[in-house]
């Protein structure tokens, strides 16, 4: 028991060493760009090389222009068979979610074996699980203002996943950083 405990503590600090030097990764890309498309493009690849995703997106949830718009979008090299799916989409599509998500400013995943009730209703899970074929998704909103929200997108095509505390706590210091280089 003390080996294993001993290991897992050790894959926990590589986690966290590794999580580090991607946000320090995304910090210098905020302090050297000028411009949004170019650190949500930055963002989006490093968060999709370190979550191991095969797919990862930003879009501008906007509740005014009743739209999802595309922003960044990162797909696995390793994957080159997954399309783009980035676009601007009608919000309707995902009002389920989207507006859920407005209303507890949380993130949600979903799984082709266990649909999030929020995509149930307006059937984006359907669209998304069925017709896109996406195992697993993880929805993690941020920088939220009056008319909307940025929403990162995390697309697990191949195989079903479930995302770590950990993970979570490194979207969580990304989307900070993030969040506050959207402002400007």
């Amino acid at each position: 028991e003390d080996i294993t405990l001993r290991h897992q503590m050790k894959e926990a600090l590589e986690r966290q060493l590794k999580f580090s030097a991607a946000l320090n990764r995304i910090a210098k890309s905020i302090a050297e760009r000028d411009d949004s498309e170019s650190i949500l493009t930055d963002t989006i690849r490093v968060i999709g090389e370190e979550l191991s995703a095969d797919r990862a997106l930003i879009y501008d949830i906007s509740f005014s222009k009743h739209q999802a718009i595309g922003l960044s979008e990162w797909i696995d090299p390793n994957h080159p068979d997954i399309a783009h799916t980035k676009a601007t989409y009608p919000l309707d599509l995902f009002i389920g979610g989207t507006t859920e998500i407005m209303k507890t400013r949380r993130p949600f995943t979903s799984h082709a074996d266990d649909i999030n009730p929020c995509l149930i209703d307006d059937g984006s899970g359907q669209i998304l699980h069925g017709g896109m074929d996406i195992k697993s998704l993880l929805w993690y909103p941020f920088a939220f203002r009056e008319d909307g929200y940025y929403l990162l997108v995390l697309n697990q095509i191949n195989s079903g996943r479930i995302w770590s505390g950990q993970e979570i706590e490194f979207l969580d210091s990304v989307s900070g950083h993030v969040g506050i280089a959207l402002e400007k």
